[in-house]
């Protein structure tokens, strides 16, 4: 009897270590991949590349911020003047308790603690598609199964769009989707199906879209092949994906809202033309064959078309309907929302679980079963043969697949690849592709494994492969993990957070007003709104695509924005700016010792600028930046002459040094007529301008640029600009105003400082301000948030706006106690008919068990024709419009 139940304990146990290999397996691939690139803790390097630094650290650190309580959940003021960090917080799957883990570590370390996230995420992600694929195909071997498991947490997807952790959760979560959308449709088994398809939209509405998509396109082509009562399948589907939406209608319609108002969407449909044939043709490839393996088994699953028709053919439909935007652009763009930025396949999880779920199926029926359908067997290739081309095909793949270790990080497919970079891609797919094939044909019992002709083999190539491909995309071992822990070494706590800090030059990380947690204008955030963006470029703060930054402007706009705090590497006149503290650090890079300043204004500041101007009328959509400086001066210190002038210059091209990248070319400026006064570079280039000085180089974008005061009567200036520009487009873009910054100081210091205060508490800005000498208006320098409140002396008031974006309150007479309050867009009623439509579910689920409401004819017609509604607006937007879109404008016009 004690043996029997040690039997079954014995049983349970092998269980047990089944699915917890897949994590133990992954996570010890990881480690190996962060000891080769001296990953923290075995070296001084961060986990992530791209956007890592500048905006999953930041984010992640703003997250630590809320579950400490140090700041509110639906807005940060301290963000770019002001920013709805609900939104982003939906968009980088805040809500999931794994990515809280980066509370339990100090906050300095935030970016090193998100690899324990990422570790954590890559492990439950093998173990729920372990799951999966067990449960669909019972009979292939154990360690294939893990194979293909380790393929898909290491996918091409994953490699290229790990840094954004957030998505991780939803590939967690897309396996046990399957598996439960399987229990819907077969046994009409809503709970699962609901609570995982709504958690994903509460996650992240915009990878659970493609994820709908997907689910739209497979369970129509399932409904039409398999399903025995059609109309059944298809009400339960409807009621499921509708009900888990509505439920999740109180985080993603804000979020939604708050997005498709930011200026990605607005200005992104001129960045990628809608009708164009095979765009980024070879970034979107690169996602999709970095491993062989499941391409070679679906190929082979084609094979076996005529002996099983109906599920080869619903593979080869589900995979040809989703994938048509590897070829038509417009398809594609309507996969990602209508709209995508630098990652031309976003999707690609969907094209590769397609695959896999294909190749399992091949082996499932093929190999592990007692039907032969495997067409490829009758081939018979001699022996000297195959051992020749695996000796060729090897020696290739091991060359090919040591350079993307080494080099794949650098060449990374989330922009358009060139052909040649394609290749680091390609190479080892093919000669991978080769190796497999014909080790599938090898029928010798010594290298069988997992019951597989060829296992041995099939194994190393894979295994090999897939330690590449982490140990490529493990970090970048150009990563400049400097940028962002160099801003939190500026001491901020002894500065008056009314007023917001500014890094003249982009010395430091793009959001790193999160990093200090202190206000500034500076800020790198996809849900950034379109008049935020029109605000900064019309004052001359200078933009580039979704980054918003506190350089540019003029002193007369960081006076009025409150930016009285300045941080550079230049030493600025004492005259004008106050050295408070100083910042020396080693450059990572070059390993010289830097010192970053920081200074403060001389300048009369108020934390709310009060005036009589009405400034919702003061600058026009205009980017002549001098004449709304001048216009500003004018009306708001009742001046009357100009406080900026032009002036003219010389521009001659000189040969570029050594080290100069060929796509640039090298100009000298010479500008005349300089001396005592501020210049300011007006560039109007939509690239970046590298300026070359004596000591540093620093990039400037579209606005104005800060170049100093200048004793001299003249100054010479040396700028690198894109090759696309020639000498007169340069002239024409580029223009030079000095500033009198002396006669500014007078008059600014001349006006009384009012009697005001403000304070920012969550999602609340406090203001009390005196009304100063019959002044009408009080400017508070913070964005404008959609749907914000003001309350003046206990009064509703309308909040204006100033300058496109910031927020303007019209005063009363004497003392004026101001509150200023935000609330995300529609999240009152969304709350309401979430909590509804969570009522209503539960109520179904209790009912249905005992009723079958969902099998009554009315509701089973409702949701019919509810489920052909849905597939006829997804038909028509994701396909049939954009298809439309590219007929007419490319094979017609």
């Amino acid at each position: 009897m004690i043996k029997k139940n040690f039997g079954k304990y014995n049983i349970c146990w092998n269980k047990i270590l089944e699915y917890c290999l897949p994590a133990i397996v992954t996570i010890f691939l990881f480690v190996i991949a962060m000891i080769v690139k001296g990953v923290y803790p075995f070296g001084g390097n961060s986990v992530g590349y791209i956007d890592f630094d500048d905006g999953l650290v930041p984010s992640y650190t703003g997250l630590w911020d809320v579950l400490h309580g140090n700041f509110d959940v639906l807005v940060n003021w301290n963000l770019g003047a002001g920013g709805s960090y609900g939104a982003s917080a939906v968009l980088n799957s805040f809500l999931s308790p794994i990515c809280w883990l980066v509370a339990i570590f100090p906050r300095c370390d935030v970016i090193y603690s998100i690899t324990l996230v990422l570790i954590i995420m890559l492990a439950l992600m093998a173990t729920t598609s372990y799951i999966c694929f067990k449960s669909f195909f019972p009979n292939v071997n154990k360690w294939v199964v893990l194979l293909f498991s380790l393929i898909w947490v290491f996918s091409g997807w994953t490699l290229i769009h790990f840094t954004n952790i957030g998505w991780l959760n939803l590939m967690i979560l897309l396996p046990l989707l399957l598996m439960s959308a399987y229990k819907l449709v077969s046994f009409g088994k809503y709970v699962w199906f609901v609570i995982i398809l709504t958690y994903m939209l509460l996650l992240s509405y915009y990878i659970t879209y493609m994820i709908l998509v997907a689910t739209v396109v497979v369970s129509t082509i399932y409904i039409i092949m398999f399903a025995k009562d059609k109309k059944r399948v298809a009400s339960r589907l409807f009621f499921a994906i509708i009900i888990s939406i509505l439920m999740s209608v109180v985080c993603f319609i804000p979020s939604c809202i708050t997005s498709l108002q930011g200026h990605r969407f607005s200005g992104s449909a001129t960045a990628n033309p809608r009708s164009t044939l095979f765009s980024h043709f070879f970034s979107k490839w690169a996602v999709l064959i970095v491993y062989a393996l499941p391409v070679v088994l679906f190929v082979r699953l084609i094979a076996t078309y005529r002996s099983d028709k109906r599920n080869v053919l619903f593979f080869i439909l589900s995979m040809a309907i989703c994938s048509i935007g590897l070829i038509i652009e417009p398809i594609n763009m309507m996969w990602h929302t209508g709209s995508y930025y630098c990652f031309p396949l976003r999707y690609g999880f969907v094209l590769i679980f397609i695959l896999i779920m294909g190749s399992l199926y091949y082996l499932n029926k093929s190999y592990y079963s007692h039907e032969n359908v495997d067409n490829f067997e009758n081939i018979e290739i001699h022996r000297i043969a195959k051992e020749s081309v695996l000796i060729g095909a090897g020696i290739v793949y091991v060359i090919s697949v040591a350079c993307f270790a080494f080099v794949g990080g650098a060449i990374n497919a989330y922009r358009e690849l060139s052909f040649v970079n394609f290749l680091l891609f390609l190479i080892p797919f093919a000669s991978s592709y080769v190796i497999i094939e014909v080790a599938l044909r090898l029928h010798n019992k010594k290298l069988y494994f997992a019951r597989l002709p060829g296992g041995i083999i099939i194994m190393v190539v894979c295994c090999v492969q897939i330690i590449a491909g982490v140990i490529g995309y493990c970090g970048d071992i150009t990563n400049n993990t400097m940028v962002v822990t160099n801003s939190l070494n500026v001491e901020v706590s002894e500065l008056d957070n009314r007023y917001k800090i500014k890094d003249r030059e982009n010395l430091y990380n793009l959001n790193f007003p999160l990093l200090m947690d202190f206000p500034s204008m500076s800020s790198w955030i996809h849900i950034s709104s379109e008049e935020q963006f029109v605000g900064y470029h019309n004052l001359g703060y200078e933009t580039c695509s979704t980054t918003l930054m506190s350089s540019g402007g003029t002193i007369i706009t960081d006076v009025i924005l409150g930016n009285k705090y300045i941080l550079s590497r230049e030493v600025l006149d004492n005259r004008y700016y106050e050295l408070i503290d100083q910042v020396e650090y080693v450059e990572k890079g070059t390993k010289d010792k830097q010192v970053v300043n920081l200074y403060q204004l001389k300048f009369n500041m108020s934390v709310v600028f009060t005036t009589d101007v009405d400034l919702s009328q003061v600058i026009d959509d205009s980017d002549n930046w001098f004449a709304n400086h001048n216009e500003l001066y004018q009306e708001l210190y009742g001046q009357e002459d100009e406080i900026i002038s032009a002036v003219d210059y010389t521009i001659a091209e000189v040969d570029p040094v050594e080290n100069t990248p060929s796509s640039y070319r090298r100009y000298q400026i010479t500008v005349d007529n300089v001396a005592g006064s501020m210049l300011y570079l007006s560039n109007k280039i939509d690239e970046e301008v590298r300026v070359i000085g004596d000591t540093y180089n620093y990039n400037i974008y579209n606005g104005l640029a800060d170049m100093g005061i200048h004793e001299e009567d003249h100054i010479e200036i040396v700028v690198e600009v894109l090759d696309d520009y020639g000498t007169e487009e340069i002239a024409n873009l580029l223009n030079f105003g000095c500033l009198d910054i002396a006669k500014f100081q007078r008059v600014c210091n001349s006006v009384a400082v009012n009697d005001s205060t403000l304070e920012y508490d969550g999602a609340n800005i406090k203001v009390y301000v005196d009304n100063v000498d019959g002044d009408k208006y009080a400017l508070i320098p913070f964005v404008n948030l959609k749907n914000m409140s003001g309350i003046v002396n206990n009064r509703d008031v309308a909040v204006l706006t100033a300058f496109d974006t910031f927020m303007m309150i019209e005063l009363d007479a004497g003392a004026n106690k101001i509150t200023l309050s935000h609330q995300p867009q529609l999240l009152s009623i969304c709350a309401i008919i979430s909590l509804v439509s969570v009522a209503t579910f539960v109520m179904f689920i209790i009912i249905n068990n005992f009723v079958k409401i969902g099998n009554n004819k009315v509701v089973v017609w409702i949701g019919t024709i509810g489920g052909c509604v849905i597939l006829i607006v997804v038909g028509v937007l994701v396909y049939v419009k954009p298809l439309i879109t590219f007929v007419t404008t490319v094979l017609i016009g």
